[in-house]
Parts: C-alpha cells; sequence; structure tokens
C-alpha cells in the first residue's frame, strides 16, 4: 500500500485470510484470539506523498466495513497525513527561526522588521539598545507614536523626528528605500538607519527591514572636523579681508600711476580673493548648519525677477555661454531670496563649469501642482546614474575621471540644504555624456499668502 497509495477494504476476515497473512503461528493465534471481522487500510498522504498508514479494523460479531466507510475513512485519513506534515514543517520552522535568531542576536548592527500597519515584527537585542527601548519585548508591544515619546530622536539639526519622518514609514508609504542619521535624545549614541522593503510577486509591501548601524565614532570624528573646519575659516576670514583691501588701495595707485601690467596683475589676484572668499564663506555656512545656526531671512519675492537678475549677473562673468532663459511662473516664493540665490549661482556656474564645449545654459522656468520647478540644463560631460543620490553629500566628489574639474564638493550639498530648509527639493537628472539638468521645486505662495506683510527681521534657524 505504501507504494501504490491505494486504500484497501476487507469487508469479511475469514479464517483463511487469517492464515494466508500470518507470519508465524504465535501471530495466527493471537490473531485468532482477538477475532476481527472486517478491516480498513488507509493511507496518510500529504502534498502527493504517502507518509504511512491508518489501519481501522473492528471485532464486533456482524459488524463489517462497507465502500461507505472506507470513503469516509480516506477522507480522515487525508487529514490525519496533512496534520501531521503541518507538524512536521512547523517543527522544521520552528528550528529554522531559532538558528536565524541566533545568528541574528549576534550580529552588530540592530535588526527591526516592521509590518504595513507599523507594528514590529521583529527586532534583536541591539536594535532595542540602540532605540532607547528597555528590551526587545518593549519593541513589540509599543507602537511608533509610544516610543519616540519615551525616547525621541532627533536629527543632526537636533530636531525632534515625527513618527511620518522615519525610515521604514517612508518605505511603507512609497519608497524603494529610506535613510537617516538618528540619535537617541539624552543619548550620546548616533545610528544611521536604513530601510527597505519586502514586496510580494505583485509589487506589494509586506515588510520593511530596517538596519540600525552604531555611528558613534564616525560622528565623533565628524564633529571634530567641523569644529577644525569653522575654526580654520574663522581664522582665514580675517587675513583674507586684509588682503582684499590692500589690492584695493594698491588697485588705486597703479590707476594714477597708469601701471596696467600691475593692475592686470592685481585684478587675477582679486579674482582669486574672491574664489578664496566664496570658498571660505561656504565653510562658515557648512559648520552654521551642522550646528542648527544656519539663519534665513524670511520674505515674500518675486521668483522670475530674482532668477533674471542671477543670470544677468552669471552671463557678465561669462564670455564663453549663452544663458538663456525660458517660461516664466509669475510666483512668489516665500524664503530668503539671498539663500536662494546662492543656490543658483551655484548651479549655473557648475553647469558652465562641466560644459566646456558647450555654447549654451538653459534655465526652465514651469509650474507643477502647488510648486514652482526651476531647471539649469548643460550639454556637458553629464553625470553617471550611480552618483546622482551622492552628489548632494558632503565633500562628495563624482571620482577620479573629473579630476580636471577640481573641487571640494561642498556646493550641492549646501544647496541641498538651503532647498530643504525651504521646504523644497532638488534633485539632477542625467547620463554620462549627455550633459546634466538639476531641479529646484518650490512652494508657491498661495494668493492669500501675498497680502501678508514682509517681515526682514524674522530669522530661522
Amino acid at each position: 500500500m505504501l507504494r501504490s497509495g491505494h486504500a484497501e477494504l476487507y469487508p469479511e476476515i475469514t479464517d483463511e485470510l487469517l492464515v494466508e497473512a500470518r507470519r508465524n503461528e504465535e501471530e495466527l493465534a493471537l490473531a485468532r484470539q482477538i477475532g476481527p471481522t472486517s478491516a480498513m487500510l488507509v493511507p496518510l498522504v500529504a502534498r502527493g506523498k504517502v507518509t504511512g498508514v491508518f489501519s481501522l479494523i473492528t471485532t464486533t460479531s456482524g459488524r463489517h466495513y462497507n465502500a461507505f466507510d472506507l470513503t469516509l475513512a480516506e477522507e480522515v485519513g487525508r487529514r490525519i497525513g496533512l496534520a501531521l506534515e503541518n507538524a512536521r514543517l512547523y517543527r522544521e520552522v520552528q528550528q529554522s527561526r531559532d538558528q536565524f535568531d541566533i545568528i541574528l542576536q549576534g550580529v552588530a548592527d540592530g535588526i527591526i522588521v516592521y509590518i504595513p500597519d507599523n507594528r514590529v515584527l521583529y527586532a534583536n537585542e541591539v536594535a532595542a539598545q540602540m532605540s532607547g527601548a528597555a528590551s526587545v519585548h518593549e519593541l513589540l508591544d509599543q507602537p511608533d507614536e509610544i516610543l519616540l515619546t519615551t525616547s525621541p530622536l532627533i536629527d543632526e539639526q537636533g530636531h525632534t523626528l515625527s513618527p511620518e519622518e522615519l525610515p521604514h514609514r517612508r518605505v511603507l508609504a512609497g519608497a524603494q528605500e529610506a535613510q537617516a542619521t538618528l540619535s537617541v535624545q539624552g543619548t550620546e549614541r548616533w545610528v544611521q538607519i536604513i530601510s527597505r522593503p519586502v514586496r510580494t510577486q505583485s509589487g506589494a509591501v509586506t515588510m520593511v527591514i530596517s538596519i540600525w548601524h552604531d555611528i558613534t565614532e564616525r560622528m565623533r570624528v565628524e564633529h571634530r572636523k567641523d569644529e577644525f573646519i569653522s575654526m580654520t575659516s574663522h581664522e582665514l576670514k580675517t587675513p583674507v579681508t586684509s588682503l582684499k583691501g590692500f589690492t584695493h588701495v594698491l588697485q588705486r595707485r597703479l590707476t594714477k600711476q597708469g601701471d596696467e601690467q600691475g593692475l592686470s596683475y592685481l585684478a587675477r589676484m582679486d579674482a582669486q580673493l574672491d574664489k578664496l572668499t566664496r570658498l571660505i564663506s561656504d565653510l562658515l555656512d557648512i559648520s552654521r548648519m551642522q550646528a542648527g545656526k544656519l539663519a534665513l531671512r524670511i520674505e515674500a519675492f518675486d521668483l522670475d525677477a530674482l532668477l533674471n537678475e542671477i543670470v544677468d549677473n552669471v552671463q557678465a562673468t561669462t564670455t564663453s555661454h549663452q544663458l538663456r532663459i525660458e517660461g516664466r511662473t509669475g510666483a512668489q516664493v516665500k524664503g530668503d531670496p539671498d539663500r536662494l540665490g546662492q543656490v543658483f549661482i551655484n548651479l549655473l556656474t557648475n553647469a558652465i563649469k562641466y560644459s566646456p564645449a558647450a555654447e549654451h545654459i538653459i534655465i526652465h522656468r514651469f509650474h507643477e501642482g502647488k510648486q514652482v520647478i526651476v531647471s539649469v540644463q548643460d550639454f556637458g560631460i553629464g553625470i553617471d546614474q550611480s552618483h546622482h543620490d551622492r552628489i548632494f553629500e558632503r565633500f562628495y566628489q563624482v571620482g577620479p575621471e573629473e579630476k580636471t574639474y577640481p573641487g571640494l564638493g561642498i556646493g550641492l550639498y549646501l544647496a541641498r540644504e538651503i532647498v530643504s530648509r525651504h521646504q523644497g527639493r532638488i534633485w539632477v537628472e542625467s547620463r554620462k555624456g549627455a550633459g546634466s539638468a538639476f531641479f529646484v521645486a518650490l512652494p508657491q505662495m498661495e494668493p492669500k499668502e501675498h497680502t501678508w506683510p514682509a517681515d526682514p527681521t524674522k530669522r530661522e534657524g
């Protein structure tokens, strides 16, 4: 039967059948003593495989199994087989889960698995320690809102995060990946959280896996580096200002003397001092950002007018490229025009710098929903897809192939931070060798907001 997988029915067991089935005389004697009158042998089947045999024997005089009894017994055998198979699989899953848990509990990173209702399905002890929870059990029991109340998470600027800003919440809301650098308020521990989705074949998110990596030591090094940059920038500012002043004094003297060659040298020196001044200013801005002290002068202003002025000023500095504006927004934007102007100047100078063989830079202005979008498009060397997200990181440079265009990698970082503080976003669309287009999206003021008086004294950190 184990080979055939078919049930067998013996409606009537005769003595001849007992004699035929015996293996020895002792077994025959025992069978005659029991006195079976009818029997059924039913295979236990699970997932198409026979795993055992279910035997039913009656010794009641006059009681004989029939075809109906066999059908019922086959159904019972099928259910028993399935139950036994499920029990075996459950035991194997439990063993695998226990082994997997031992592995995850031994890793240095924290691991938290969330399900779509924001509950924690799994967490290891390291994650509990990093998140400020008393135990894994506390993580499993509490929703985000309660955990953030007992152990608030703050970003690098010291701002407290809301539940919607957590990386796993952003992934559940549709992001392909989300990450953040956070600290539990009141502690010196910093973690980098990276969250990614686990999807079904149809694309639905079934869970989100968050990896918590301890970067406390790296943040300490970064802090010391920021302090050094801030101190050095302040120290450089005074002598550069003095050099700038002496240069102007010499320019006036040489102008009176008519020394054209000397004026040419001083003009070059003055241009280099301007570059050094801008670099020092950028480094100081980075220090202020890291300390959460970058001031914004918030006011309502005409975005088109600001862009027209910036394009005219940048055009005056170059004869190699023609800057062309397309479209208009007619929009009022609420923010700091000087800081946003700094962003657009950076994008335009980069476009000129990285498209040496091109003749045009195109500035597009248009609406998209409640946002106004400005793009700066060049026709230069382009940026490979692998660098698109990282070029906005502090001090990031594309690679050795771009060393002909030196820089510190701080301009786009500053641009991203300034735009972010205006509730906007900045991104790039580019391919290697096919030019680049940088986009800045800013919220447009509602018509009713236009009646608000501008307050040039209001500042925002």
